[in-house]
């Protein structure tokens, strides 16, 4: 259309200013992901959602809710409304759901600088469990990058070398549980942990102690029950000590978690 025909249907109201250069069309819904898209585009080639708004993008684990979070090439400085703007030197960009995003390993490596170190930890967990990336990427991305002085470096680096090759987590409980193992030096433990035909969430074989974890919501029903006793009874028979702990003990008690483990490794 014309400009006159755009400036006589933005007078009219048809056309609403969502960002400087990027418009909406009125009585669409406001979402999230539209300002999301409405800051990129308005931003420049290169702009894309980033930090915590590209986790949430990315579905990680923990994320159910971010701020309009982009990061835009350094030589740029866009005046945008209700946006947490960051610039880099390089920024890797996909597309995802249609909107510029920053990759899943780029996205690691920048969200451990406004988020603390358990979210950081189950985001790393979620991507490796859904093969959006792997342990060896990132830490060759971490050894890349380290000394350019990039936000999360740090964070992602001390992350990785507490955490080690092992196989991921597969749930929220999980990564707490591996987190009251790391601060507790319990480096033997291994994640998901075949044995016998079944599979443990954490293990020492050394000292044949397992730790299983058990969200009531998800372990509720009979036949999760039956499942439950059947492999308990089968490690029990191969010699192994089984521990179960459940939200609130992992949540609220973790001291008493450590001591029954203690107990159970004297054992």
């Amino acid at each position: 259309m014309t400009v006159r025909q755009f400036q006589a249907r933005t007078a009219a109201g048809l056309y609403l200013r969502a960002q400087p250069k990027v418009f909406r069309l009125a009585g669409a819904a406001v979402t999230w992901e539209q300002r999301v898209l409405a800051a990129c585009m308005s931003a420049g080639p290169g702009a894309a959602a980033s930090h915590r708004g590209a986790a949430l993008l990315w579905g990680f684990r923990g994320f159910e809710s971010a701020p309009v979070e982009i990061t835009v090439p350094s030589s740029r400085r866009p005046s945008l409304s209700g946006v947490e703007l960051h610039r880099s030197s390089t920024v890797e960009v996909v597309r995802v759901r249609g909107i510029p995003v920053t990759t899943a390993p780029s996205t690691l490596l920048v969200v451990g600088a406004v988020v603390d170190g358990a979210a950081l930890a189950s985001a790393v967990e979620d991507a490796i469990l859904r093969r959006l990336t792997t342990f060896a990427r990132l830490v060759e991305m971490v050894e890349r990058l380290g000394r350019s002085g990039r936000d999360g470096t740090a964070a992602l680096r001390r992350l990785l070398e507490e955490r080690g090759p092992g196989a991921p987590t597969e749930s929220v409980l999980e990564d707490m549980m591996a987190g009251i193992l790391r601060r507790a030096g319990l480096d033997d433990f291994e994640r998901q942990y075949e044995v016998g035909g079944v599979r443990l969430d954490f293990a020492c074989p050394s000292r044949k102690v397992g730790i299983e974890v058990n969200g009531l919501a998800f372990h509720s029903g009979a036949d999760d029950v039956q499942r439950n006793y059947r492999k308990l009874n089968r490690l029990l028979a191969l010699g192994w000590r089984i521990l179960q702990f459940t939200w609130a003990d992992i949540r609220y008690r973790p001291h008493d978690v450590l001591a029954q483990l203690a107990m159970a490794m004297a054992a």
